[in-house]
């Protein structure tokens, strides 16, 4: 992600989910945690945002396909709640795609 201050990356070891985790640093203070998953159901897709949400204890989060996370964390926060309100497999939302 080219705007945040520093990030991280971690492989799982085995064959199971999470592939992988990420910590991306906002500029602005923010933090942007982010799970990969071999799964290719919205429902498992669903239930690990939940789990990294309680992990993390946040009420904003939603998954994404091949893309980085916003800037800023109000912006991150405007997507949580978009997404919330329109449903996780939204057409018109640009993170509608297959998770990380």
């Amino acid at each position: 992600h080219p705007e945040t201050e520093a990030r991280a990356y971690w492989n799982g070891r085995g064959n199971s989910d999470p592939h992988s985790a990420h910590v991306f640093f906002l500029p602005a203070g923010g933090l942007v945690l982010g799970l990969s998953v071999t799964t290719d159901e919205e429902t498992n897709w669903d239930r690990w945002v939940d789990k990294l949400k309680a992990f993390a204890g946040t009420e904003y989060g939603y998954w994404a396909g091949d893309s980085p996370p916003e800037n800023t964390i109000n912006a991150f926060v405007a997507v949580a709640q978009k997404r919330l309100k329109l449903g996780a497999a939204a057409p018109d939302s640009p993170h509608s795609s297959q998770p990380d």
